[in-house]
């Protein structure tokens, strides 16, 4: 049991972005990692789309033996995490919004000005406004969706005119001198963080993938599951096995790593609520 895997899941290469935590607080652990990059974006869908494709991804997930999956997507965490517990109930799931939201209560300054951003199903469930109100009522929140960063980020765009259009577009200068910071509520935003910085210096900016693994290591040392050692070399599956996927494979996983397309990963229709 202690050398099973560890599962990691994101709608497509944005759940990449936990790699460096995860590394640092698990080495020992070995990871096999589902992006759905076919069938990226997951803000866009309907929940009951979105829970779907994650049944789907956790019943995969399950056949490769894990012993414990973490959600890298906002989206996913938001919307069907308490779906994927009550199909999966040997499985126990580390969404990445619960630890967000403790970790911004703790850090942020009284009265603090956050602008949540992230893909429209996160923040239309309004799961970060209402719980962080409910932790820190003295912060002033407000939320805004940002549908174009995923799929340019998905095309391998990080910077340059399009990517500070988006910005732009999404996040515009009069909207922002009313922020002290921003919760990249979405595990690909990270990747955005210089195109961020450069127009705006001087926001703090949150990012929750930060705040994942913690939760993770108790547990495994709580039911004695930390790995003694690495079994084997971690494994990266995606839907649609993009160049930049590879890309993001080659600069952030070990070198050793496996890169794969699932054989038999038949797609789930979308369906409406």
């Amino acid at each position: 049991m202690k050398n099973l895997k560890i599962g990691i899941f994101d709608s497509g290469l944005g759940g990449l972005t936990v790699l460096p935590f995860f590394q640092e607080l698990l080495p020992k652990e070995q990871v096999v990692y589902f992006g759905d990059t076919a069938r990226t974006p997951y803000g866009s869908k309907s929940n009951r789309t979105i829970i779907n494709f994650a049944l789907e991804i956790t019943q995969f997930l399950e056949k490769e033996g894990v012993k414990a999956v973490l959600i890298a997507c906002n989206t996913v965490s938001a919307i069907a995490i308490d779906s994927l517990r009550e199909a999966f109930p040997s499985i126990p799931f580390f969404g990445i919004v619960e630890p967000a939201i403790e970790a911004v209560a703790r850090e942020a300054e009284k009265g603090e000005r956050i602008k949540i951003i992230g893909t429209r199903a996160t923040i239309s469930s309004k799961l970060y406004e209402e719980k962080l109100r409910l932790l820190r009522p003295d912060l002033e929140l407000t939320a805004t969706a940002c549908p174009t960063f995923v799929p340019l980020i998905e095309e391998g765009l990080r910077e340059g005119p399009l990517i500070k259009a988006a910005i732009d577009y999404h996040l515009p200068a009069t909207e922002l001198a009313n922020c002290d910071s921003l919760l990249l509520a979405c595990t690909h935003y990270p990747l955005l963080t210089s195109a961020i910085a450069e127009l705006y210096p001087n926001l703090k900016l949150y990012n929750p993938a930060a705040y994942l693994i913690p939760g993770l290591v108790d547990y495994l040392q709580q039911n004695a599951l930390l790995s003694n050692k690495k079994e084997a070399a971690d494994i990266f599956y995606a839907s649609d096995l993009s160049n930049n996927f590879r890309a993001m494979i080659a600069e952030l996983a070990p070198a050793e790593s496996q890169v794969l397309c699932p054989d038999n990963f038949s797609n789930v229709e979308e369906l409406d609520n």
